[in-house]
């Protein structure tokens, strides 16, 4: 019975998404198992391999130590009595482990985003790039331009040109600087670049905008 407690495929499933996929086959082992005096322990024995498997597979493939939920699961697995309860514990089992993937990765994609941010927001009055953005969080050009648009539902560009436009706003309201230092000031090519990217953002040219928040 070496295929009923070889998970591979099901912790593939669970690793890449295709949860679905992982409880077809979960269901597809609990028909195999055999049936009798200790149907019970054979399913426990079915839950801890699965639990076994995954945790183990996220620890050595994906480097995600996830110990605290493991054994968590061990606790439930043998708290449960019923094939009912079973059953549906093991479909929690593999959601759980889903789960805490997706919170990791989110989380570790959300201190990217901050990282970056504030990178950006600290060099406004400087030629920013994204590669060098890129290498400032470790990451490629092309994943790092994903994660843009996935958080903050811009472009790379049009973020950096939003950031630079609400900069520019400030001072226009607090300073009496000029169009052309205010521009340099918040890294914009030229007072030209600066004036086009202000008003298709704001709706107003710069001077228009200084003028209605005197």
């Amino acid at each position: 019975m070496v295929h009923l407690y070889n998970h591979t495929e099901l912790t593939t499933d669970v690793s890449t998404g295709n949860i679905e996929n992982a409880l077809m086959s979960y269901h597809a082992k609990i028909t195999l198992l055999p049936s009798g005096a200790n149907e019970i322990g054979e399913l426990k024995r079915l839950l801890n391999s699965i639990n076994g498997f995954l945790f183990s597979y996220f620890c050595f493939h994906k480097n995600i130590y996830l110990g605290k939920l493991y054994r968590k699961n061990l606790s439930l697995v043998e708290e449960s009595y019923s094939k009912k309860e079973l059953v549906d514990l093991g479909e929690k089992i593999i959601r759980s482990y889903s789960r805490k993937q997706e919170d990791i990765v989110y989380t570790s994609q959300s201190e990217v985003m901050k990282k970056a941010l504030f990178y950006i927001h600290s060099n406004l009055s400087k030629e920013i790039t994204l590669s060098e953005v890129a290498g400032k969080v470790y990451l490629s050009r092309n994943y790092l331009c994903i994660l843009f648009k996935r958080n903050v539902g811009h472009s790379f560009c049009e973020y950096l040109n939003i950031a630079r436009t609400n900069q520019a706003k400030e001072l226009l309201k607090k300073t009496s600087g000029s169009l052309e230092l205010i521009a340099s000031q918040c890294g914009f090519k030229s007072q030209s670049h600066f004036s086009t990217t202000f008003k298709k953002f704001v709706g107003l040219t710069p001077t228009q905008y200084r003028r209605a928040n005197k």
